[in-house]
């Protein structure tokens, strides 16, 4: 009961308050998995000096006097997750992977660990692709909800240190509001607000993808309306004009004009809204364009 209550405080953003209860406990109980639980307190508190002390002397303790085979699974659980979150991915898939030896393969902590191994070969660059599909789903089948999404965050989290391919980027939006509305509902403040800072940290890529997809859209409307400009106009003798009302339109300018390269030099063919000045500003602009290039 001492160490669910704990968890509970935990997972509701009351990081501070949990450590507070846990160490009073701790004093008139010397147990070891609550003092691996302090440890990971400590880390999201941003006390990582202590946590890594406390790591150290935690396995000494489990070295010195074996706990039972449910506590071990416990510890090495909660110390993979600690090594996970200074980003010790190396630590922590081999802290997982005692949990997998120590635990049945249908039940809760081995799914876990299971995940945890593949998400942390995916960060030491071992997988190029990471799938957790069979944990999330037998996490899920046996009620394991806030677990589901927790390492379905993880998951999210470690795609974004790589290099997200642009078929991944709509797809991660969608499953990180799903995950956003499991910690709502569940009451799981600390990953809620952790998932709404992946959300913000992911905003810009979405931006860029959009953009990216709107102006290619864009450009190959334009190349296409080009096409059938020259197929149908070239020789007359609106042509000229026609080529810089489209490109007046696509880029959304007030006004235009249209230079072709000649032996003699630049030579004014169309404009739209114009001046002499504004004739002399983009014939330079064109020269400096057609020089750099």
């Amino acid at each position: 009961p001492t160490y669910a209550i704990a968890m509970v405080l935990y997972k509701k953003g009351e990081v501070e308050k949990a450590k507070i209860f846990l160490e009073k406990q701790f004093k008139k109980k010397k147990e070891i998995i609550y003092y691996l639980c302090l440890t990971l307190f400590d880390l999201i508190l941003a006390d990582k000096a202590s946590a890594e002390k406390k790591i150290i002397k935690g396995l000494k303790l489990i070295e010195t006097k074996p706990p039972d085979i449910s506590t071990q699974t416990d510890s090495f659980l909660n110390i993979s997750q600690c090594y996970y979150e200074i980003e010790d991915f190396k630590d922590s898939l081999d802290f997982s992977k005692k949990v997998t030896k120590l635990t049945h393969p249908q039940g809760r902590e081995h799914n876990i660990a299971s995940a945890f191994m593949k998400i942390n070969e995916f960060n030491l660059k071992k997988e190029k692709d990471l799938d957790i599909n069979e944990e999330l789903s037998r996490l899920k089948e046996i009620g394991c909800i806030y677990d589901y999404a927790y390492l379905g965050k993880l998951r999210i989290e470690s795609l974004m240190r790589s290099d997200l391919k642009q078929e991944q980027i709509q797809e991660i939006a969608e499953e990180l509001n799903g995950i956003k509305e499991i910690f709502e509902s569940l009451g799981a403040g600390l990953e809620l607000d952790r998932t709404k800072k992946l959300q913000a940290r992911l905003f810009p890529i979405i931006l860029k993808d959009y953009s990216r997809r709107v102006i290619s859209v864009q450009y190959l409307d334009t190349f296409s309306k080009l096409a059938e400009l020259i197929s149908s106009d070239l020789g007359n003798e609106d042509f000229a004009q026609h080529i810089l009302d489209l490109v007046v339109k696509t880029t959304n300018a007030e006004r235009g004009a249209l230079f072709m390269k000649t032996p003699k030099g630049l030579e004014f063919i169309a404009g739209r809204d114009i001046d002499q000045t504004t004739i002399k500003d983009a014939g330079e602009l064109s020269h400096t364009a057609i020089q750099d290039s």
